[in-house]
């Protein structure tokens, strides 16, 4: 289990290399991890509230664009063939952990 406050960034990126593996169509991974931009408005006035009298210097706070990810997932094929090619080399996930995966949260 993981999270963190908006689930972009680490955790976005950690959320859709689990659906990688789990074999959902990237479009949907990408659709999910753009859903944080709901969130936006939000987050940038808990900042805000936050840090009253401090100036906000980071115009992509709280931003999730789809677009950032494709780029990510298409640096990963780049590099690896796939981001489960990524998975498999430099993390160490094995097929069989894969299939365990899938198992486990793709079974009721």
């Amino acid at each position: 289990m993981f999270h963190c406050t908006s689930g972009k960034d680490r955790t976005g990126i950690i959320a859709a290399l689990v659906l990688t593996l789990l074999e959902v169509p990237r479009e949907e991974i990408l659709a999910d991890f753009a859903l944080t931009e709901l969130a936006t408005a939000r987050l940038t006035a808990d900042w805000h509230a936050a840090n009253p009298g401090r100036t906000l210097r980071w115009p992509s706070y709280g931003r999730a664009p789809a677009a950032l990810l494709s780029l990510v997932l298409a640096d990963l094929t780049t590099r690896y063939g796939s981001p489960a090619g990524y998975l498999a080399d430099r993390v160490g996930i094995t097929a069989g952990t894969a299939a365990r995966l899938r198992d486990r949260l793709l079974t009721a």
